[in-house]
């Protein structure tokens, strides 16, 4: 099975911090192919265009300078509605200037992203920060990709907005708050109502999680979960 793994900052080591992300696709016996927003110039065009043809799905990390074109913001569109390709979007807190234009791809699909962190004060001993959702609490929303999955364990998770027919993946817990935010009033965002995880499916499947969980430091705490998501992207 061949991944498209799309990266925006051309960096010695792409893969920094998820050496075990990286040993689990070769372990499957998957290729995972790396690609820059610089290789989808006019010239290198066709070629990437072939290889993401041929993949069986897609991932997107990092995705500022990538997504800033509104023709390939267009054309991924078009790829996931049209040839009913699948997608990841690896999305964490360290990137708020992709904020923009995340939701500008996103927003067909009905999901939207945001500044809001969420923070728990017992699932994680004293650390707030880092939160751990719970099968037991009824965070999960999706048999096949929970299947087997206890916990998942997110540092720095934050709050996403949905609309349909766009889906909740993952749940805060009970105890799930937002940080306070000195940009709006979040007294009526805890709980349940806090939505860390989600997807949506018509002719092409489209996942958005925080890819902190998929880091070495998280992984073996998220292994089960991140080898469904990876089962669940490559089905037709």
């Amino acid at each position: 099975m061949d991944i498209a793994l799309f990266m925006d900052f051309e960096l010695n080591n792409p893969l920094t911090y998820l050496s075990k992300f990286k040993k689990l696709v070769k372990d499957e016996g998957w290729v995972l192919d790396l690609f820059w927003a610089s290789d989808y110039t006019k010239k290198k065009r066709p070629s990437v265009d072939e290889k993401i043809s041929k993949a069986n799905f897609l991932i997107i990390r990092k995705p500022l300078t990538f997504l800033s074109s509104a023709t390939i913001r267009s054309k991924l569109q078009e790829i996931i509605r049209t040839k009913k390709k699948n997608l990841l979007i690896m999305y964490t807190f360290t990137e708020f200037e992709s904020l923009g234009v995340l939701n500008q791809f996103l927003e067909p699909f009905k999901i939207q992203l945001s500044e809001l962190q969420i923070i728990d004060n017992t699932t994680n001993q004293n650390d707030t920060r880092t939160v751990v959702f719970h099968k037991k609490n009824k965070c999960f929303n999706h048999k096949f990709l929970f299947n087997g999955v206890q916990k998942v364990t997110i540092p720095h998770p934050h709050h996403m907005y949905l609309t349909k027919p766009a889906k909740i993946l993952i749940r805060g817990n009970p105890s799930s708050e937002i940080k306070d935010s000195i940009y709006m009033d979040t007294s009526n965002l805890k709980g349940s109502d806090l939505i860390v995880g989600a997807y949506h499916e018509s002719n092409g499947k489209i996942l958005v999680l925080d890819s902190t969980l998929f880091l070495d430091q998280y992984f073996d705490y998220n292994k089960k979960f991140i080898s469904n998501v990876f089962h669940y992207l490559a089905e037709k």
